[in-house]
Parts: C-alpha cells; sequence; structure tokens
C-alpha cells in the first residue's frame, strides 16, 4: 500500500482512517471516550513488533470513540501536549522556543505538537528505573483550574512510552497550515529532552505566589480600626473574582476578622461589606454573556499572500528590513498610489463607471507603524510629479477644490492622522464631507455650491484619492454612526493588521527594487482609456462572490460601513490588470486575489464597528483591564484569570499592548520567571 499524501480528515471511517496512519508506518489502536485503550485490546504487543495491515483490520473500529497513535519507541514520534489555557503562557517562562512541526487541537482546546525523536534518546523511567515514565510534565502553571471538582493545574507534557488521540477523533482537528503528515514533522530539540529528565517526580512552576503582594499582609495583620472595611472590601473583591460564593467568601474572612483585625470586625459588617462587594461584582462588564459581539469574530487573520502579486510582490520585498510597520499599510500605501498614477484610464460598468480612484483608511494602535507604511507608498509618486498632485494634511473644502483644479491628471489627498479632516469636517459650513462623498464616484463635472467666488468656473472630470491612517479612539472621537449610514463613511474602505516583528536597525528600502516599483508606476501613465472586463472564467467567480456578498448577515453598521467593498473588488482588480499588462481583461487570478482582500477589509470594518467602537468588546476589554490593575499589579495569566468569560489569550494580549502603547498601563516588574507584570500608570502600588 503506498503512503498517503494527506493525513485522515473526518470523513473516513476509523478503520479508513487507521489503515492510512498504519500506511505511514505509525501503529493505531482504537480509544473509548475517556480516552483509554478498549480494555480487551492487548496492545502491549505492539511495543516489540510491528503491527500488520491485518491486524488492524482486526481491531474493533465498529466499537471505538478514536484514534490513538502509540509514541515512541514504537513509532518515531515524540508529542509535546499543550494541556489547558494557561500551558501557552507558561511555557513562554522557559524561553526554549519550539521548531514549528505537524500539530493537532485536542477537544479540550489544547494542542499536540508531533515530533521525531533525536537519533540516540534514552528511554524515560521512573526515578528507580523501573517501569517506563509515559507522561513527563516539563513546567505546570500556576493556575486555579479545576477537573471534576478537584485541582488541576495547566501545563505542558512531553508524551512518550504510550499514545496520544489524533483525528478524525471527535474534538480533534489538525491545524491547516501544519497537518499531521511525515513531511511536516521535524526532529525535537534536545534542550527540550533535556528538560523533561530534569523535571521527571518535579515539574517546575511558571510562579511560586499565586496572590497579590498586599494579600499575605492583609491576611497577617494587624489590620487597625480605620483600615478594617477598606482590607475587607479587597479580600472580598480578590476571592469572589475567583468564582467563590459569597457565603463562601464570608466563611474564609471570618477567622481574619475577629482575630487579626484590632479590634475584631463585626461580623454582620464583614457580610454586609462581602454581599456589597459580590453585588458590585455581578454588574461588572462580563465577555461571555454579550452575544454582539463575539470575541472569535474580532480577530483578523493574515492579510491575504495572494494580493501580493507582481508589483505588490516586488514593494513588500524592497521594504522588508526597511520598517516593522503592518503588511497592510505597505499594501495600502502603494495601492493608493498606483490607483492615482491609473487616474481615469480604465474603467468597469457595473450600473455606472467604476474607476480605480479609492478612499482608504488604515487604523491601528498608537506606534504600530501605520503611518511609517504608508509614507513609504506615498512617496514613490516621486516620479509623476507632472501628472499626479499630492496633498498632505488638511484644508478646507474649497482649498480642496481649488487644489483640484490643477493641470495634474488625478491627485491624492494624503493625511498621516484622519482627525486632521474630520476636525475640520465638523466646522460649522464645512463642505470637506459632501465634497469628498460626491468625488468619490468620479462625476465629470463638480461645483462646491455656496462657495464665496462665484465666478469659479466647474471642476472637469476630477479624480481624488484619498489615504488616511487613525487610531480607532481619534475615529470614533470625531465620526458618528450618522456619518457611516450617510455616505460619507460609506466610501472609505477600512483596512487593519498586526505590526510584523520590530526592526532594532531599519535599513533603507532596496532602491533598485523601488526604481522597477516607480517604472511601472510611470507607465500606467501611458495606458489608452478602456473599458475592462471579466475573462469568461472570472464572470462565474465574480457572479458567485457578489451573491454571497448580497446573503451575507452582517452588523447594520458593518453592513453600511462596507457597503462599497465589491466596487473596491473591481477597483483593485483593474489596477492589477493594469501593472501587469492584461487591460481590458481582468483575468480570474486578479479577480480572486481581489477578492480575497475585499472579504479581509470586510473583516476589518466589522471589527472596527462592533469590537472598537465606544461600548464594544475590545473597549469594555480596555476598561475591565484597567479596573483589574487599579489596585495590584498583575502578569498576564492572572489578569486572564480575573477578566473571565469567553476571551482569547490573542485578544487580552492585543489589548494590554495597546493600553502599553497609549500610556495607560506598563511593566513595572518580573515574575520569578521572568512573566512582565503589568500595573497602570502612575498607580503606587507601595501604598
Amino acid at each position: 500500500m503506498s503512503a498517503p499524501t494527506i493525513a485522515p480528515t473526518k470523513t473516513k471511517t476509523h478503520l479508513d482512517a487507521a489503515l492510512d496512519y498504519h500506511a505511514l508506518d505509525w501503529t493505531v489502536i482504537p480509544v473509548s471516550a475517556d480516552k483509554k485503550p478498549l480494555d480487551f485490546i492487548k496492545w502491549g504487543r505492539w511495543r516489540n513488533q510491528r503491527q500488520t495491515e491485518a491486524e488492524v483490520r482486526a481491531l474493533p473500529w465498529h466499537r471505538a470513540y478514536g484514534i490513538a497513535l502509540l509514541t515512541w519507541p514504537v513509532s518515531d514520534l515524540v508529542v509535546a501536549d499543550f494541556d489547558g489555557p494557561h500551558a501557552e503562557e507558561a511555557w513562554q517562562v522557559k524561553g526554549k522556543p519550539l521548531p514549528d512541526t505537524a500539530r493537532t487541537r485536542t477537544r479540550s482546546g489544547g494542542k499536540h505538537l508531533v515530533y521525531h525523536p533525536p537519533a540516540g534518546i534514552e528511554q524515560f523511567t521512573d526515578d528507580n528505573g523501573g517501569k517506563p515514565k509515559r507522561k513527563i510534565r516539563l513546567i505546570e502553571a500556576d493556575c486555579d483550574c479545576m477537573k471534576d471538582g478537584h485541582p488541576k493545574p495547566c501545563g505542558v507534557d512531553v508524551l512518550v512510552n504510550g499514545y496520544f488521540i489524533v483525528p478524525p477523533s471527535p474534538g480533534y482537528v489538525e491545524d491547516p497550515d501544519w497537518p499531521l503528515e511525515p513531511t511536516n514533522i521535524v526532529t525535537i530539540p534536545h534542550e527540550v529532552l533535556d528538560l523533561a529528565r530534569g523535571t521527571q517526580g518535579s515539574p517546575r512552576k511558571a510562579e511560586v505566589s499565586s496572590e497579590p503582594n498586599w494579600y499575605g499582609e492583609a491576611m497577617r495583620g494587624p489590620v487597625p480600626q480605620g483600615q478594617r472595611n477598606e482590607t475587607a472590601t479587597r479580600l472580598a473583591g480578590l476571592l469572589l473574582a475567583k468564582g467563590l460564593s459569597a457565603d463562601y467568601v464570608t466563611d474564609t474572612l471570618t477567622p481574619w476578622a475577629e482575630r487579626t483585625c484590632a479590634p475584631p470586625m463585626d461580623l454582620r459588617e464583614l457580610r454586609a461589606t462581602v454581599q456589597s462587594v459580590a453585588r458590585r461584582e455581578a454588574t461588572k462588564p462580563t465577555f461571555a454573556d454579550e452575544p454582539d459581539p463575539e470575541p472569535s469574530d474580532t480577530v483578523l487573520g493574515r492579510f491575504p499572500e495572494k494580493a501580493w502579486r507582481g508589483i505588490f510582490a516586488t514593494y513588500r520585498e524592497a521594504m522588508r528590513e526597511a520598517t516593522h510597520a503592518p503588511e497592510v499599510a505597505i499594501f495600502t500605501g502603494l495601492w493608493a498610489a498606483a490607483a492615482a498614477s491609473l487616474a481615469r484610464r480604465v474603467h468597469f460598468y457595473l450600473g455606472m463607471e467604476i474607476f480605480p480612484n479609492v478612499a482608504l483608511a488604515v487604523y491601528g494602535d498608537t506606534g504600530d507603524g501605520k503611518t511609517t507604511g504608508t509614507r513609504h507608498g506615498v512617496d514613490r509618486l516621486r516620479l509623476l510629479g507632472d501628472h499626479v498632485g499630492v496633498l498632505r494634511g488638511s484644508g478646507s473644502g474649497e482649498a480642496v477644490v481649488d487644489w483640484l483644479r490643477g493641470e495634474k491628471d488625478a491627485h491624492l489627498w494624503y493625511a498621516e492622522e484622519y482627525s486632521e479632516i474630520l476636525i475640520r469636517a465638523g466646522w460649522d459650513g464645512a463642505t470637506i464631507k459632501s465634497t469628498i462623498t460626491t468625488l468619490y464616484d468620479c462625476p465629470e463635472t463638480f461645483e462646491l455650491k455656496f462657495r464665496r467666488d462665484k465666478d469659479a468656473t466647474p471642476l472637469t472630470r476630477p479624480t481624488l484619492n484619498l489615504l488616511v491612517c487613525t487610531t480607532p479612539a481619534t475615529f470614533w472621537k470625531y465620526l458618528r454612526d450618522d456619518d457611516i449610514e450617510s455616505g460619507f463613511g460609506n466610501r472609505w474602505l477600512y483596512l487593519a493588521g498586526d505590526q510584523r516583528p520590530t526592526i532594532p536597525r531599519p535599513a533603507r528600502p532596496d532602491e533598485k527594487l523601488l526604481a522597477v516599483v516607480e517604472e511601472a508606476l510611470a507607465r500606467l501613465t501611458g495606458l489608452t482609456p478602456t473599458e475592462c472586463a471579466l475573462a469568461p472564467d472570472a464572470e462565474p467567480l465574480w457572479d458567485e462572490f457578489y451573491r454571497a456578498w448580497e446573503a451575507e448577515k452582517l452588523q447594520p453598521l458593518t453592513r453600511m460601513a462596507a457597503k462599497r467593498v465589491p466596487q473596491y473588488v473591481l477597483k483593485l482588480a483593474m489596477l492589477y490588470a493594469a501593472l501587469e499588462g492584461t487591460v481590458p481583461t481582468l483575468t480570474a487570478e486578479q479577480l480572486v486575489a481581489a477578492i480575497m482582500v475585499g472579504k479581509y477589509a470586510t473583516d476589518c470594518a466589522d471589527r472596527l464597528m462592533r469590537d472598537l467602537k465606544p461600548g464594544g468588546f475590545r473597549n469594555r476589554l480596555e476598561i475591565r483591564v484597567q479596573e483589574i490593575l487599579k489596585h495590584d499589579p498583575l502578569p498576564m495569566y492572572k489578569i486572564q484569570r480575573q477578566v473571565g468569560g469567553n476571551v482569547a489569550v490573542e485578544d487580552l494580549d492585543r489589548t494590554i499592548r495597546a493600553l502599553d502603547r497609549a500610556g495607560m498601563i506598563e511593566v513595572i516588574g518580573k515574575t520569578p520567571k521572568q512573566l512582565p507584570v503589568w500595573g497602570r500608570v502612575g498607580v503606587d502600588y507601595g501604598k
């Protein structure tokens, strides 16, 4: 039997999947719902002999709940088992990066990283050198997680001398980027196995103390009369945040009130204090019970790789070592510059003539590099001064119209902060919003109403492109819901993305590659005006996308903010075609890349309209984190424990980094295992 090229899928029967694994020379056994081998299976014999296909077929797969693979030394597989929600953060303490390898998600939400053992690996045994160990805990998180009413700390284990559960067992899913295939499996680092040998019987804790510094002092006392209520309130808040009941907390604090307080605290006063704190805790924002929005909807994926076609790919390579700006900012800067260069030379008819002009808004946290990334793209227009006019900053509606009246073919208005435009737009009598709204559609003529200069002639075929950067806080400070719904706010395409790894010493952009990019932009000015059309194989792709877009259920404000995404898909596809020399034809490949960007932009708009709006998920999470750090500095995993609810680590990490960049919180120390401890800026925790 030839080895399969892909790992088993959920659509296969257990027997089919088992045979596929067997073909890879891996030993398989059926397991029950409690993840144990079926009790009558004598699987120990395969420790010393190879499993045959006939033996695989003879196993009672009809009674199996799932499938397991035997680990080393039976199979050449060693597994790093991340068990529990705090395992990932606990592992970071060790500072031993693990190489990418095949991986699966477990039904409890953990993950299995599957490796090959290194040559010459020795047997793992118990402390007396006897029975082989099957599960060796490398590190244990200092957490309060429970299972079946008993403590079960999260941690990271090495699995050897036994088995591990694999897809298509219920709840087990392959990572699509690293499926369980031999070509994806690498050798586990020696350092990990050395760590395993050093921790047998004594797993290392991620941190020693699980309580804030003041807790021990408060419990030891003495607590004088003037501090009893305040201290009782803090202690009750800490214990209630762990999910304990008010009655349990009262009973726990009773000995403290009677013996530690001087004089003793009246127990009726203690009970009233605990009940008051419990009522306050019950009214705090939670995240599991609020359906709008779900955190899982707010996490953006990576900007589509397919978008980096042709000149865009060349430009990305030129900027690779020059900035840590988000890739989406680098892409958007070139998109705006290229659209300005192309002007009205191509169009597509979709009920009206759609031109390549854009209004792009890149949002993100302060200091993420988005402004630097977009600025580089605008600078690429330096060779096109005779064709494209660039306006930096802001101006009145009349000033913008006068600027558009020049001899340039097209114009790019670039504002490094969106508020430069929005503040002026809010002035009495301002015409900026109406001007931008009208010019987006590239009318044949445009005349500004109520202009003081009555003799000014109308603009002829004005072509305006806009590129702005902003933060969510600034965006919502100056823009209202009715701006989105009335037209101005839905002319824009909203984009965001995480910054790339920090570059301590940015290099200059690759000038040779930039010259290629600038030459491509210059060639756009020589195109003959023409109407574009979809290639025959692109037509059904567009029809499918457009119907799905119209049928997609979006929150009303998101629907309005993303209203022109289909137009932007065509605008980008036309730009690809112009740069790649296929005009007037938009190819299927160009359209697919543009559709992927359109779908990504829809997610960005949804995140901005729901999660980052005051009162949205991200905003509430920021407020909650600052509340948690009001009295005590904490590492991130303890912050997550107190936040509670369905909050992903990625969402919390993003929020903490944003608050740090905004100067709201800062690292004020490290845990014994060097995890950063976060505190609010300006708070003296020593008092």
